[in-house]
């Protein structure tokens, strides 16, 4: 059986429903409010665990209410935490998330212990690392530290999986050690400066991001599914577009952990991307980030119901 680690950030969201987001300077009325534990990197520990995996968090947390909870919830929900520590004088991450009628979010992050979670600090988790099979980032930790996880989880012989959200400056180095990358539409167009429109602009922002040194480009396109070039093929594995969006928070994390939960079942990639679809679209049919993600038994009920549409495109050169 494959062993994840989780390597990101463990906030807790804060979030409000609301009609309409507010414009500059204005007051608007919320319909709801729920405290719920959230981060990328959170995320994709929880829904590993509900795909009923064994997975390993290393992150930080503030020695405070929110990080007790957080820490209690990890345990609860079946994550191994021995790579957790709680950090004394700094506050737990947290995420403001504004939800409007459709799904559409905004999100305001504020880092705090996520900081914490530096290269010395991975470097002594490093055991867990040495007995893993994959490994997952995101963009919500320091820079250096994804950057000196990549290069230690390569060294170990995992497979590394990077969710480039929130986009950053990331160091040029950090593509060579990366085996697939997700990004979103939005991501993809700031990492490369192509807008992906088409099946033309996406292939050429895919090739881009291969020519950074990535193993397998793979790109969220929504209710569009996904594409993925590995350098020799390109396809779109297409969507369920029948899903009826509540709330979008954490859809790409649920993805990630499609993803790696069917590629550690030693299922070909085209198969892992169409299931990672069916966790996201469940996810985003209820409201929240980890109480959203379905069980294995949900999704694979799902998944037995839905065909594998896959779309090779050639593209002329």
């Amino acid at each position: 059986m494959a062993r994840f680690c989780v390597i990101g950030s463990l906030n807790m969201d804060l979030t409000a429903v609301c009609d309409r987001f507010p414009r500059p300077g204005e007051t608007v009325l919320g319909s709801y409010f729920k405290t719920s534990p959230g981060g990328k990197g959170g995320n994709q520990a929880v829904a590993l665990a509900f795909l009923e995996t064994e997975v390993y968090m290393i992150g930080c947390l503030g020695e405070d209410m929110y990080g007790k909870r957080y820490l209690t919830h990890l345990d609860n929900a079946g994550v191994e935490t021995s790579g957790v520590e709680m950090i004394e004088d700094v506050s737990s991450g947290i995420a403001c998330i504004s939800v409007v009628p459709g799904g559409a979010n905004k999100i305001i992050v504020i880092p705090g212990s996520n900081m914490h979670v530096t290269p010395p600090y991975i470097a002594r988790h490093a055991e867990i690392l040495q007995h893993a099979d994959f490994v997952m980032l995101q963009g919500e930790i320091p820079y250096e530290t994804i950057l000196y996880s990549a290069k230690l989880a390569k060294s170990y012989g995992c497979t590394t999986v990077f969710d480039p959200a929130p986009v950053g400056d990331f160091p040029k180095e950090l593509y060579e050690y990366v085996d697939i990358i997700t990004p979103n539409e939005g991501e993809t167009e700031q990492l490369t400066g192509i807008r992906p429109e088409n099946d033309l602009a996406i292939f050429q922002a895919a090739a881009a991001l291969k020519e950074l040194g990535v193993g397998i480009a793979l790109l969220k396109a929504g209710s569009g599914g996904a594409y993925v070039y590995d350098g020799s093929e390109f396809y779109q594995i297409e969507g369920d577009r029948s899903v009826k969006a509540v709330d979008t928070t954490a859809a790409g994390d649920a993805f990630a952990a499609g993803l790696v939960y069917t590629l550690g079942q030693g299922r070909p990639l085209d198969q892992a991307v169409a299931f990672a679809n069916i966790v996201a679209a469940m996810s985003i049919e209820r409201l929240g980030a980890q109480s959203a993600m379905p069980s294995l038994d949900e999704a694979v009920s799902r998944s037995e119901r839905l065909l594998l549409k896959k779309r090779t495109i050639t593209i002329p050169l």
